[in-house]
């Protein structure tokens, strides 16, 4: 059976099922993860440069907490800001396009910006997106040399 049945939706009188698909016993024991728990984010500067770590997945959930990182370092006296991706396990469309408006805001004001490698799938996003076309990519943060 699924969810407790002692819960009712009041327009339809019927139980209400909170885990669709998943049996009750089992729903019960799924760890409810946030978005601070699927993506670990830290800033560092480096020489001059800004470094923006990110170790999860960048999707939707997620996607405010980049921004938000990325708004605080927005007004550094570094030049340049490099996207590490080498610890990022997935990323969707809304990871792509906060990508995408830190791109436009860094460079707005006359600075580079630069990603490092992902992993297969956030690598194959970008290529399949053509964005990965648009952006520098480098192997490392240390790599591009400003």
């Amino acid at each position: 059976m699924f969810g407790p049945p002692s819960e009712t939706n009041n327009l339809l009188s019927r139980p209400i099922r909170r885990t669709v698909g998943i049996p009750w016993p089992l729903a019960a024991k799924i760890p409810r993860m946030g978005a601070a728990e699927q993506l670990k984010i830290e800033s560092r500067v480096q020489n001059d440069r800004v470094v923006i770590s990110l170790d999860g997945e960048l999707d939707m959930a997620s996607a405010p907490l980049l921004q938000a990182a990325l708004e605080r370092v927005e007004n550094a006296p570094s030049s340049t800001l490099v996207l590490d991706l080498g610890r990022l396990k997935f990323m969707d469309s809304t990871g792509l396009r906060t990508i995408l408006w830190a791109r436009e805001r860094w460079e707005s004001r006359g600075h580079e910006m630069a990603l490092t490698v992902g992993s297969s799938q956030v690598q194959r996003l970008l290529s399949v997106s053509g964005v990965g076309d648009q952006l520098r990519i480098v192997a490392t943060p240390d790599a591009l040399l400003v």
